[in-house]
């Protein structure tokens, strides 16, 4: 009787906790807003690049006021869009919230978004206010009045130079430069005035890009706040580490890395370069194994890059549970001949589409969502093989990650019409087909046979039309 009554005081104590648990805010006031819908929408991005998760709210405005309340259960990045158009912009893209900040943004209007021009009070505002006022230094010190577009290559690095001086200057004026959240507001200004110029020397070949790059980036240690345990998950690892080790790789006489094409290479760098700091290390290689796993699955490279994971991250790292897991889900269900996940989907008019309602056919699923450049290409490919194969054994199903209304938006231009179209139910990249497949980017494609099997990833019909029809055509 005495353990019944614990565990239910156990019970009774977790679910107070829950109910107790701050919510973390976000709200604003528009200025002179009236009369006509604004629809606001705020996006939550958590973790890592390969594994992030996200959540959505939406809500529309007539006064001009908003207000999100949410759990959070850990730092996320956030970003607020008022009519698809992103708020904090020119500025930055997201913020950086702590779970229990209360935000209240005043926006002075949507002619003049930006962080830079907001005002902000409330929970967790100082952080957002030192963030904004540095941000604001550095476009008050710009060396040039030209775009950056038009600005030469070494005007491009003297202004990143000029931005990073700025930004430096002003974190050894703070009291604690090296708390958490300092550390990553740091990490996110180094991030946003570095990403273009890195870009931008990787598309530019030359050698005085390279000896550029060397005098301002290198040799001036630029990237040292992103080498930080601290702010690996959230700025750096998803592109500017694995870009600055591309050209590395160049200014030691090498070729730029692509690290999706040649993982094994690009991993001996990374272990290579972060000798001394494996929690870096470990960051990086866990990253690109759960992006190769889900690109593929299908084929010798997963085995390959988790061999090498294996031999090379460290046991402990808080990431090595999650790439070991990953990977027997590669073994177990991402298999030729292995069943694939059992959806049931709704199309346009609400109808669910099951699995087993397609026994018997040959099944291509092609993932997509609406404004995807790729998707926008091949849409018309996928029509024309439809229209080619026409076949009672084929059946084309085209699987949209939007929300409903931008879905059926998309429909004919980013899919192929002729498809049965379906979609998540609002839970967008979260939905368990998505998470089951491992979709890696879009548009992706996945051939079933028959029995509901999987097939494998078949050729892009893009670049190789014949191929792909003949990939279907011999399963029939």
């Amino acid at each position: 009787m005495k353990k019944i009554l614990f565990f239910v005081a156990l019970f009774l104590l977790k679910v107070h906790f829950s109910y107790c648990q701050k919510q973390t805010v976000i709200a604003g006031t528009i200025k002179n807003w009236q009369d006509s819908v604004l629809n606001i929408d705020l996006l939550i991005i958590d973790g890592m690049s390969a594994i992030r998760t996200s959540k959505e709210f939406s809500m529309p405005t007539k006064d001009g006021n908003f207000k999100f309340s949410f759990t959070l259960n850990r730092t996320s990045l956030a970003t607020i869009y008022f009519n698809n158009r992103i708020a904090f912009s020119p500025g930055t893209f997201s913020i950086i919230i702590n779970p229990g900040d209360s935000l209240n943004f005043t926006v002075p209007n949507l002619k003049k978004l930006g962080l830079v021009n907001m005002e902000v009070d409330g929970v967790g505002a100082e952080r957002i206010i030192l963030f904004r006022d540095i941000i604001r230094k550095v476009y008050a010190n710009r060396l040039f009045r030209k775009t950056y577009n038009k600005q030469t290559v070494t005007e491009k690095f003297l202004e990143v130079d000029r931005s990073l001086d700025v930004i430096d200057s002003e974190f050894q004026k703070i009291k604690k430069p090296s708390s958490r959240d300092n550390q990553l507001l740091h990490a996110q200004l180094v991030d946003q005035a570095l990403d273009m110029i890195m870009i931008h020397s990787l598309q530019n070949k030359s050698d005085s890009t390279l000896i550029l790059f060397k005098k301002y980036i290198l040799n001036k240690k630029r990237m040292l706040p992103l080498f930080n345990s601290t702010t690996i998950e959230y700025f750096g690892g998803f592109r500017l580490i694995p870009n600055y080790i591309s050209l590395l790789n160049r200014n030691a006489g090498g070729d730029n890395i692509d690290r999706f094409a040649e993982p094994l290479q690009y991993n001996r760098l990374i272990v290579k370069q972060f000798v001394n700091k494996p929690e870096i290390r470990d960051y990086l290689l866990s990253d690109l194994a759960i992006d190769i796993f889900k690109e593929h699955w299908d084929n010798q490279i997963s085995k390959n890059m988790y061999d090498f994971y294996i031999s090379h991250a460290n046991k402990k790292n808080n990431f090595y549970k999650r790439i070991v897991q990953e990977y027997k889900q590669v073994e177990q269900y991402l298999q030729p001949g292995k069943p694939f996940y059992k959806f049931a989907l709704p199309d346009t008019t609400g109808k669910l589409h099951k699995l087993e309602d397609f026994n018997g056919k040959i099944i291509v699923l092609d993932f997509w969502f609406t404004g995807c450049p790729g998707c926008k290409l091949i849409s018309p490919v996928l029509e024309k093989v439809e229209e080619e194969i026409k076949n009672d054994g084929i059946q084309f199903i085209s699987i949209n990650v939007d929300k409903a209304e931008i879905w059926k938006i998309g429909i004919g231009e980013y899919s192929s019409k002729s498809s049965l179209q379906l979609y998540t139910q609002d839970q967008r990249f979260n939905h368990p087909i998505i998470e089951f497949a491992k979709i890696p980017s879009y548009p992706s494609l996945i051939v079933l046979d028959k029995n509901g099997n999987l097939v494998g990833v078949p050729p892009n019909p893009l670049n190789h039309f014949e191929e792909f029809k003949s990939y279907i055509k011999k399963l029939l």
